[in-house]
């Protein structure tokens, strides 16, 4: 029955921001007991700067406080640093509370399994928790139901349980598609084997507030070094509200398949509002499941007049995602604390988060040491030898930053993204550079020169900020890019609605999308990508709708299911399913 072509989430793209914790779980650095307290010189919550007129402080590690160094100047550690992540418990903890806090509902129905041990303890009490029970009934993704499954059930299944990706195609089916329990019985069993959890996750999206906190695994804490929460069980929960709700719409149960649909958008649109790009993008990937879902009820034809003004009021409801810019921002204390962490003279862990990063070799590939550990430890013999100009290397890494990550004044238009790219393509040529030769990189940092002390101690300083912003900016543009298309969905989903209730209403789609407005739509959506409204054209009873996407280019509505960086974002109503209902 279904038309419609599944597309590929974001999950995937999570691995490249995703924090190595268990890479940085070290010991406590050791710290002189005889040194003396800083005092806590802490913004409001969401105001970097330092207070007008307030001089820099320089902290006993060598580095000033200010805007354009430490970017934000407080909470400190004891020796005068900037501590991040308390920075960001307090900001995005702030009026959280156990019973607004959506993240307390999602842990009940995932179970204790996806927070670390080593920093349970004090995760659960910092969300107001009481101790999970290890036996209780947490939800299951596909693969461990069928696992989990006794002898003689599993034998009696088409496929053998251990085959996932066979069991992996089919659900993708029941999420294709209207469906009733006879066509996908091992699938309809999971669903109802899961109908406790999927019943938090419906009462978690129904709150206003979502916040994981940050538990750090070193001292003094690093952003990098956060114990987070395995948060893949919420794609695999979408999934199954996806495809509940196609099973309900199978057996005409439209009320319920409508409120799965919207748990799945509201758990999109309660990530948006995460400090934490890793969090952020598990939102992208929610989204996108509910997203197609909900395309696939709009342009099949399946849905009578009145269900037709409920999904559009459903999806008018739904309030403004969070702007990822924010979360990128805080992406940059990433690169700070790394700095920091040299400035202090904590050379082993330095060496360890940038192993952290190293690069896992292809299967038959022998093991080799990464680049990354190498350059570190050259950095360290330097840092041993040389006095480095701290704030230079910071400067130099906010340079970077902002040039990737700021550059959207007006709402990530064109103009911004073309500069991020030039910035990006900088990065990575840089990125190259270091890679091919490591040992020269190294050599190159300490080469005499025609300079003075003071010159020198700046360069060195600025070839470490680069180094820094290598290897934790190169890939944040895709983020933004990300952000667009799933803003650009949105929009296409919203007008497809619209022009359903129209169709409905009058007999036929538009010629036009401003004849949505003003009764429908305040306004015909614009592309993100290009500032310009969706496109928009009729064809023999049916549509096409689109957005350029991330290449820019338009490809006339047609889609490229490898890539979705290449080819059209695309809603169509062919002419064979728009006369399906009449």
């Amino acid at each position: 029955m279904s038309r419609f072509r599944r597309r590929p989430h974001v999950a995937a793209t999570a691995a490249l921001v995703a924090f190595a914790a268990m890479a940085c779980a070290a010991e406590p650095s050791s710290r002189p007991a005889s040194r003396p307290a800083v005092p806590d010189r802490r913004p409001a919550p969401d105001a970097p700067e330092e207070a007008e007129g307030e001089a820099p402080v320089k902290t006993k590690a060598g580095i000033t406080l200010s805007r354009e160094t430490t970017y934000i100047t407080g909470p400190l550690n004891e020796d005068g640093t900037v501590n991040y992540v308390e920075y960001l418990n307090r900001k995005y903890g702030k009026g959280v509370t156990p019973e607004n806090n959506a993240a307390v509902l999602m842990l009940k129905a995932l179970g204790p399994g996806v927070v670390n041990k080593d920093s349970r303890g004090e995760f659960l009490k910092r969300l107001g928790m009481d101790e999970l029970r290890e036996d209780g009934a947490y939800f299951l993704d596909l693969a461990d139901y069928l696992r989990a499954l006794p002898a003689e059930q599993a034998a009696e299944l088409p496929q053998p349980a251990e085959k996932s990706a066979v069991w992996q195609a089919e659900l993708n089916q029941a999420m294709s598609e209207l469906w009733q329990r006879e066509d996908h019985p091992t699938i309809a069993a999971w669903l109802a084997a899961n109908a406790k959890p999927l019943k938090l996750f419906g009462n978690a999206a129904q709150r206003n507030r979502l916040f994981f906190p940050l538990v750090p695994a070193h001292d003094p804490p690093i952003v990098f070094c956060t114990l987070l929460p395995s948060l893949g069980g919420i794609r695999d929960a979408a999934k199954a509200l996806s495809a509940r709700a196609m099973l309900r719409a199978g057996g005409g149960d439209w009320d319920g398949a409508m409120a799965d649909l919207q748990t799945v958008r509201r758990l999109g649109w309660l990530f948006s509002q995460d400090g934490i790009l890793l969090h952020r993008l598990v939102g992208l990937a929610v989204d996108s499941i509910g997203m197609d879902a909900t395309q696939l009820l709009l342009t099949t034809g399946v849905l009578a007049e009145g269900e037709v003004h409920a999904l559009f009021e459903d999806l008018r409801a739904v309030p403004a995602h969070g702007d990822i810019r924010e979360p990128l921002a805080h992406e940059r204390f990433n690169g700070l604390d790394a700095i920091m962490i040299l400035a202090r003279g904590d050379g082993e862990q330095f060496v360890k988060l940038m192993g952290a990063l190293a690069e896992i070799p292809e299967v038959g590939e022998p093991k080799r040491v990464d680049y990354r550990v190498v350059v570190a430890k050259a950095i360290i013999e330097v840092a041993k030898a040389e006095d480095i100009a701290w704030d230079a290397a910071i400067r130099a890494h906010n340079t970077w930053f902002d040039a990737v990550a700021e550059p959207y004044p007006d709402g990530m238009s064109t103009q911004g993204a073309a500069k991020t790219e030039d910035s990006l393509e900088a990065l990575q040529a840089a990125k190259w550079r270091v890679r091919r030769d490591p040992a020269k990189w190294g050599a190159e940092l300490t080469r005499k020169r025609n300079e003075t002390a003071g010159e020198r101690q700046q360069r060195i300083g600025r070839k470490i900020g680069e180094f820094m912003s290598v290897h934790f900016i190169a890939q944040l543009g895709r983020a933004a890019s990300l952000q667009k298309g799933r803003e650009a969905r949105r929009y296409a989903l919203l007008a497809a609605a619209a022009l359903a209730v129209h169709r409905a209403e009058t007999g036929e789609f538009p010629k036009k999308l401003a004849e949505l407005t003003p009764k429908l739509l305040e306004q015909v959506p614009a592309d993100p990508f290009t500032g310009e409204p969706l496109i928009y054209r009729r064809t023999e009873d049916g549509y096409v709708l689109y957005s350029v996407g991330p290449d820019l280019e338009d490809d006339g509505g047609v889609e490229n299911e490898d890539d979705r960086e290449e080819g059209d974002l695309v809603v169509r109503v062919p002419p064979d399913v728009a006369d399906e209902d009449e």
